[in-house]
């Protein structure tokens, strides 16, 4: 599994996320700081990497396009040092490996965490007269 740091953490998540088979690159090293959040998911789902982002952005464009791909995981940590969360987050990850393998949309808080498999199913509309 490959994880695509976006700008909003540290290059130094790139170490902490790199662990058994999996590997990973900051978005500085691929792209500039001022592109789209659609570019950081077309270069994803073009590379097959997994988002790694504070941003919640990406889940709203997740569940506006209906995509399976990329899975997405949302840190909402109050500490997002790595030496800090190295632990709970390695351990979580390899716990969710096959639904970010799959598509996800991954959602890491201080106390919990929660896993919403792709695509998000499509809110139901009714046209009223």
């Amino acid at each position: 599994m490959i994880f695509l740091i976006d700008m909003n953490l540290p290059p130094a998540w790139r170490e902490m996320l790199t662990f058994d088979d999996c590997s990973a690159l900051h978005w500085s090293e691929v792209g500039r700081g001022n592109d789209s959040d659609l570019s950081i998911i077309e270069y994803a789902r073009n590379h097959d990497c997994v988002i790694v982002t504070q941003d919640l952005d990406f889940g709203d464009i997740l569940q506006y396009t209906g995509a399976t791909k990329p899975s997405v995981i949302q840190i909402r940590l109050e500490n997002n040092d790595p030496q800090q969360c190295r632990d709970a987050v390695t351990s979580l990850l390899r716990f969710v490996n096959n639904e970010l393998a799959a598509g996800a949309l991954v959602t890491i808080s201080p106390r919990k965490h929660r896993v919403r498999v792709l695509p998000f199913p499509s809110s139901t509309k009714t046209n009223e007269s």
